[in-house]
């Protein structure tokens, strides 16, 4: 009889350590990476060492090669051999939105990272924002970039769901290539194909209409390169045409009031004098409604919106400082720069290209 029981406890303990085994070859990681990757030769490596020298070492890698032409694919594959977090998946160009869509198919993760191929990830990226997702119990989460290349600046955004509100109604309110968000979302969501080129803005408009939360980390976590062949360079137009539609629902999603014919042409390169009007009248309405940490969001979107407006316009300065004052905030240092700036641009005739109108924009991207 005690050898029956012995055999048959030896059996239970052996199903046991199979399972396990099996279970733990199968354990899906944490993060799942989305990297696009079309002829990135020049940068590739960069970028792939940089997610394999993350702090927090669970992740995968689906790196989709869009029809690369160079030795992008290459490059993929060796380090495919190196690493086996890194998936590698090669075809046919088919775009990056198709490409994205195809990654969230793919990925096994609780979390969606993204990365762009010409990037750099700095090392504690995904452990921050993970310990940052953990605080808020948001959905999507990004964080301050720094430009290097052909710029130097740094970009920084909201921490506060509120905040990224506020900020969609002016711009994205994560960088695109340092989110990470959970996979239901992006699976619920996905990328839209009439966006192309604003694809990212459209997403997160429609996230946090549907009421997903956003938040980002306040430490850089990516090296954003800037270079000529970038999307933002070479589809400017385009990309600028699809983003007022999506920054147009935003408005009229906090404005409520809003007229559906007016034409929003204030944030377009050759506004008109009746959308200007009827939409500072809607940025009066909607202070009360703004909270502390949303302000200075707040007031760097619409100085952007009143340079462009500058030019040979003497009430622009006497609209900024009516805007300011209803605030009703001790942000003096934001109002006196604000003031030099639409000065300057008024008094001169400074227009969107000019030397000196982009270190006047810089100075803005200061407040």
């Amino acid at each position: 009889m005690s050898l029956i029981v012995l055999y048959t406890k030896r059996e239970t303990l052996l199903k046991n350590l199979v399972c396990f085994m099996i279970e733990k070859k199968q354990k899906m990681p944490i993060i799942s990476v989305l990297l696009p990757v079309h002829n990135a030769e020049p940068y590739l490596i960069l970028a792939l060492d940089s997610l394999l020298e993350q702090t927090f070492p669970d992740f995968e890698v689906i790196a989709i090669n869009d029809g690369s032409t160079d030795s992008s694919g290459q490059i993929l594959n060796q380090y495919a051999l190196k690493d086996s977090r890194i998936r590698v998946f090669h075809r046919q160009q088919r775009g990056l939105v198709l490409t994205l869509n195809e990654g969230i198919d793919l990925a096994r993760g609780q979390w969606i990272a993204r990365m762009d191929a010409d990037d750099v990830a700095l090392p504690r990226r995904f452990e921050l924002q993970l310990i940052q997702l953990n605080l808020t119990d948001a959905d999507f989460c990004g964080g301050a970039v720094v430009c290097f290349g052909e710029s130097r600046t740094i970009y920084s955004y909201p921490q506060s769901n509120e905040g990224c509100g506020v900020q969609l109604l002016f711009g994205v309110p994560v960088a695109h290539p340092t989110v990470i968000g959970r996979r239901s979302a992006f699976i619920s969501l996905r990328y839209d194909p009439k966006f192309k080129h604003a694809e990212d803005y459209d997403l997160w408009q429609r996230a946090w209409e549907l009421g997903y939360k956003f938040t980002n980390v306040s430490d850089l976590i990516l090296r954003y390169r800037v270079h000529k062949k970038q999307v933002s360079k070479s589809f400017s137009l385009e990309q600028s045409t699809a983003a007022e539609s999506v920054r147009i629902r935003q408005w009229k999603h906090l404005c409520t009031d809003l007229n559906q014919e007016l034409n929003f042409g204030i944030f377009l390169m050759s506004p008109n004098d009746e959308g200007e009007i009827f939409l500072i009248k809607q940025l009066h309405k909607m202070l009360p409604c703004i909270p502390e940490d949303a302000k200075l969001i707040y007031l760097n979107g619409v100085l952007r919106i009143l340079m462009r407006r500058a030019v040979g316009n003497s009430n622009i300065l006497r609209e900024w400082i009516l805007l300011f004052n209803s605030m009703k905030i001790k942000y003096l240092n934001i109002k006196w720069r604000g003031i030099l700036i639409l000065l300057l641009l008024s008094a001169f005739k400074l227009r969107s290209g000019s030397i000196l109108f982009d270190r006047l924009r810089v100075i803005k991207n200061k407040i």
